[in-house]
This record gives C-alpha cells, sequence and structure tokens, in this order.
C-alpha cells in the first residue's frame, strides 16, 4: 500500500490520511498429485502442480502383465494407459495390472477324455489328465507338436497358449506289445508333415486316404494353417495296417494326402478345387498331383517324377513332391524359376476350370473339373516321349467337352473357354522366358495369377444372368486381359489380399498397400518397403530410422527383431494393447515407441 507490502490476510484495515493506492496479488495454487503403481507396472506423472494443469499419466506393464485401468480419488476413468486429469486440488491416481492369462487347449483322440483345460496365469502350473474309455489305454502326449511319453497327467507351465492333444490305443493293442511281434516294424507314431501350394492355402481340409474312397483316414480333422502348413499323426497300429506290403515304411501308393478348400493367400480367394499327393510328400501342389496321378496310372515314384520333370524342362534332381517353390525362391534356388511357372501354369488351370465349369452346370462337384484336367496332362505326360510337349488345347478341350457331354449346345462355351484359359497360360510362359531370377519370378508371378483372379475368375463368377459373357462378350473380354507387372509392392504380394488394399501377412501382421512401396501398418503406422537381397530394408517414418527384417534365416525366426541402422543394434518390438514396446538389446531396456 502506497509502496508498502501490508501483513495481513485479504482483508485488512487501513486508515485514511491523503490520496492512497492499494493493490491486491495472488499465487496459482499449487497441489500434489500422487501417482501410485499397483503390481506389475510403473507409471509417471507425479508432482507439483498448478491449479488447472493438465497433467498427463502413463502406465507401462511390465513383462508378463497387462494394464487393467486408472482409479483417480475414488473414481475409476476410463480410456487406455495413457491419460490425461486436470488439477484442482490435492489428487491421487492409481494404476491397476493384472498378470497375463493363457489358454490350454486340451483335445483327446479315440478311446479317451481330457480334463484341466482352461484360462491361467502367466508361470501358473496346470495339470492335464487322460482318462481312456473301457478297452483302451493311454498311449501318449503330444504338446505344442512335440511327443511326450508318460502317463495320464501332464504337467504344463503356462508361459504362452498351449495346445495338448492325448492318444489312446486298444487293450488289445497293450497286450500285443508286450509279446515280440517280428512283422511290426513300426515302434512308434510317424508324423506327416507338409506345406499346401496352389499359393499357400489357408485352413484347407486335410486328409489321409489310404483306400481311395477320398474319405480320411483320421479320428480328428486336420486344417492347414495360415502359412499353409500342416501335420497330423499316425500311430504304430495305423501305420502296420496301412503298410500293405509289409515293408516296414509307407510307399507312395500306401496312402495319399488331399487338400481341399481353404483360402489361397496369394488371391484371398477360396480355392475350389483338390491337390492329391502321396503318403511321403511334404509338399501337396498342381504339380504333385500329376506325380501321384501318374503313380496311380502305374509307374512308380520316381519314374512318375522325371516324366513330370521332362514335361515341364525341369532340373532333373528336384522332387516336386518335396520341393517347395517359393520357400526355394526366396533362398535364390535357380531351379525354382521353372518349377514356379510349371506350378503356377497348372494352378491357373485348375482355378479357372473349377470357376468356369459352375457358368455352364452350376451344380458340378467342387474340385472334380480340376482334378480331371490335371489327369488328362497327366495321361499326355505318360504317353509322350521326353521330346514332346503337353497339348494344352486338347486336355482342356477335351476334359470341358467329356464333363458337358450330357449339356445341349456347349461346343462355343468350350471353345471360348479353352481360350480364355490358354491365354492366361501363354502369359505365365512369357515369366520364363524373361530370364528373371527366382524371386523376381516368383513376384511377376504372384501379381499375374492375383491379376487373372480379379479379371478372369472373379469376373465369371460374378457373370452370373450374363449369358454373353463367354460368347460374344469374349473379344473383349481377352481384349481386356492385362497381366503386365505394375511393380507390386512385394510384401503386398506374399500377403492375403482382405479387400481394399488391406492385406494379411502371415509373419508381418495387417497393413494397408498404397503403392509406390509405402504401406500402413497396423500398429507399427508408415513405412517403407525396399525389398534387399536377403530381406527387407525399411524405412520407420515414426522412427526416422532404417530398420532391416525377414520372416526367416535358415528355418530360424527373425521378426519381430529388427536390426536398426541407427543405433547398429537389434531391437525386438512388443505389441500390446497400449501400442508398441521396444526392447534395445544393446542397453537391455525397454521403451515405449513414440
Amino acid at each position: 500500500m502506497g509502496g508498502e507490502s501490508v501483513s495481513g490476510g485479504a482483508e485488512i484495515v487501513f486508515e485514511i490520511t491523503g490520496p492512497t493506492s492499494a493493490e491486491a496479488t495472488f499465487s496459482l495454487n499449487q497441489y500434489a498429485l500422487d501417482v501410485i503403481a499397483g503390481t506389475g507396472g510403473t507409471v509417471s506423472g507425479a508432482g507439483t502442480y498448478g491449479h488447472g494443469t493438465e497433467v498427463t499419466l502413463l502406465a507401462t506393464a511390465d513383462e508378463g502383465y497387462s494394464f487393467a485401468g486408472w482409479t483417480v480419488g475414488e473414481e475409476s476413468v476410463s480410456g487406455g494407459a495413457e491419460i490425461v486429469v486436470e488439477i484442482t486440488g490435492p489428487t491421487s491416481a492409481e494404476a491397476a495390472f493384472v498378470i497375463n492369462q493363457f489358454t490350454l487347449i486340451a483335445s483327446a483322440g479315440e478311446g479317451g477324455s481330457i480334463q484341466g483345460a482352461g484360462v491361467f496365469e502367466l508361470n501358473a502350473v496346470a495339470t492335464l489328465l487322460a482318462t481312456p474309455k473301457d478297452g483302451y489305454a493311454f498311449d501318449f502326449w503330444i504338446l505344442d507338436g512335440t511327443k511326450i511319453s508318460g502317463n495320464e497327467e501332464l504337467t504344463v507351465v503356462m508361459t504362452d497358449t498351449r495346445d495338448a492333444t492325448a492318444y489312446f490305443k486298444l487293450q488289445e493293442q497293450v497286450a500285443n506289445e508286450d509279446e515280440p511281434n517280428e512283422e511290426n516294424q513300426f515302434t512308434e507314431p510317424l508324423e506327416i508333415a507338409g506345406v499346401a501350394i496352389d499359393g499357400y492355402l489357408e485352413n484347407a481340409e486335410v486328409i489321409f486316404d489310404v483306400d481311395g474312397d477320398g474319405i480320411s483316414e483320421l479320428s480328428q480333422k486336420v486344417y492347414t494353417k495360415e502359412d499353409g502348413t500342416f501335420n497330423f499323426l499316425l500311430t504304430e497300429f495305423e501305420l502296420e495296417e496301412y503298410d500293405l506290403n509289409q515293408n516296414g515304411k509307407l510307399d507312395p501308393t500306401e496312402g495319399r494326402i488331399i487338400i481341399s478348400g481353404g483360402i489361397d493367400r496369394a488371391t484371398g480367394s477360396v480355392f475350389e478345387g483338390r491337390l492329391i499327393s502321396d503318403a511321403n510328400a511334404t509338399v501337396v501342389s498342381p504339380l504333385s498331383t500329376l506325380v501321384t496321378q501318374l503313380i496311380e496310372k502305374g509307374l512308380d515314384k520316381s519314374d512318375a517324377l522325371v516324366k513330370v520333370g521332362q514335361a515341364f524342362d525341369l532340373d532333373d534332381s528336384v522332387d516336386l513332391t518335396q520341393f517347395d517353390p517359393y520357400a526355394e525362391a526366396m533362398e535364390g534356388s535357380s531351379s525354382a524359376v521353372a518349377v514356379l511357372v510349371a506350378n503356377h501354369r497348372m494352378a491357373n488351370i485348375i482355378n479357372q476350370s473349377e470357376a468356369l465349369i459352375k457358368k455352364a452346370t452350376p451344380d458340378f462337384q467342387s474340385g472334380q473339373i480340376g482334378l480331371d484336367m490335371m489327369d488328362a496332362i497327366a495321361y499326355q505326360i505318360m504317353e509322350s516321349s521326353s521330346e514332346e510337349r503337353i497339348d494344352l488345347d486338347k486336355a482342356v478341350t477335351d476334359t470341358f467337352e467329356q464333363a458337358l457331354a450330357k449339356l445341349p449346345n456347349q461346343d462355343e462355351f468350350v471353345q471360348n473357354a479353352t481360350l480364355l484359359i490358354t491365354a492366361a497360360d501363354k502369359k505365365h510362359l512369357e515369366v520364363q522366358d524373361s530370364a528373371m531370377d527366382a524371386e523376381q519370378t516368383m513376384f511377376a508371378l504372384l501379381e499375374q495369377q492375383r491379376k487373372v483372379d480379379e479379371q478372369i475368375i472373379k469376373a465369371v463368377k460374378n457373370s452370373v444372368g450374363n449369358e454373353t459373357f463367354l460368347t460374344s462378350d469374349l473379344e473383349k473380354v481377352l481384349g481386356d486381359l492385362d497381366l503386365s507387372s505394375g511393380g507390386a509392392n512385394p510384401l503386398a504380394l506374399l500377403s492375403k489380399p482382405l479387400g481394399e488394399n488391406w492385406h494379411s501377412s502371415a509373419w508381418f501382421g495387417n497393413f494397408l498397400d498404397i503403392g509406390n512401396q509405402w504401406i500402413f501398418h497396423y500398429p507399427l503406422g508408415w513405412l517403407y518397403i525396399y525389398k534387399a537381397e536377403n530381406g527387407y530394408w525399411i524405412w520407420d517414418a515414426q522412427l526416422e530410422d532404417w530398420w532391416w527384417t525377414v520372416e526367416k534365416v535358415q528355418g530360424r525366426k527373425v521378426f519381430p527383431w529388427i536390426y536398426s541402422d541407427e543405433s547398429k543394434g537389434w531391437v525386438y518390438l512388443l505389441v500390446d494393447e497400449n501400442g508398441v514396446k521396444a526392447y534395445d538389446q544393446k542397453s537391455s531396456k525397454w521403451r515405449r515407441r513414440k
């Protein structure tokens, strides 16, 4: 007052003795913000703040835990691990975390039941109990694909989702095991594992057929995984039964693996054909189908492989029932080029035929016309000399004519359908003549396969009611056919299309392909993809850093490990409900991705 500070409260009394001025000053109230972390995580944001300040609180779960929720004062607060609170007085906030839980999946083979499946916390010890039915005895467990001998009780440590199956056997088989049996040469179950290829087939049904009736001998349904792989077990006694010549092994004629349905990851479309291989195969594809059909016509497997190899000018060292052309192309195998082209040619015939036959007669059995086409080609291969080539026009025309023999006025349809199939086939052959390496060939063929699916197969399926589509409109259809390369993103070509330019990679996750090698990845954000010789270099717009990764190296999984160009070290990416955390191997520290 009058230049002097006056002590006292907000209300003071003073005497007026002349002109006087008074000024009141105020200061912003300061309040403490206490932030508490429950068991299983850490928090940030505690401190002292002025009234009205908005403060960001962040909860970070420890490894093995998940964020559960915030409580501010006495009230629960909705939202994620990161929230904003306004400070209007002394405030306390607490973050709660829960220990992660995992599912223990348990199933029983024929002859028993199983108890103990459920949901368990991280590192919990679960116990499964297998109970045989009358007349059966416990045999063994399969835990996460690995056989485990032992008794009916299995202890499982829950470090992740686990999958266990109990197998049982007849009591009379148990009694026989105690007796010497020189004829029984099978001493343990046999795992049959492989991969289904049109493109890689996801969720396709796998059957093991011994007697040729097309019905599976397996007691459980088997389907291919996301990457096209499958596996199933045959017990010692099933092997003994199927080994018809009692030579102690399954011969190529003693069972067939049949693949049907599923989603072709190369196109994202339903696969309506059927593929077959012999019991010893690890690859089931259109080419393995030709080999198996030749075996069924009386050739031994080695001669069948030679015949098919000669028909397509393949490397004579390649076993088409063991050779995955996509995996081999990624490894740079020069032998993969011709196999890729041949496989795509036959896949084109199967897929187009299945769509076209439904155009002519909607009730035709799915999968049959494709097998009939392969059988016609197999017959040509069997009867031809090593110098003769496949007459594709004849095989396609004869098969359609036989399939449609009971329908009137199909000559024009058969002629035009053959033109459509062979037009795409010629484009596939052009790829083989272009002198590209194996990986470039693979990407070119995958792009062609997608375009055949879009421009021919889906157009045929969508032409219901349009009777001119394969007659007077054919010239336009063929004229509009464009299978040339458009420089598609290689990562997108190896992923399943989901629609609207979204794709699903079996190892890299879901992303939107916008062209020009840019993708929007969920949840990594904007990434620029450069396909290098040994993997992918990726520009990360969020981190402003190049990093390298790949699905596998020499069969060992790499991603989600990435190699950072900036730090010159390895980083592990972990996705949780709050986004992405990164573990820096050099510093041994976790950090939240920007």
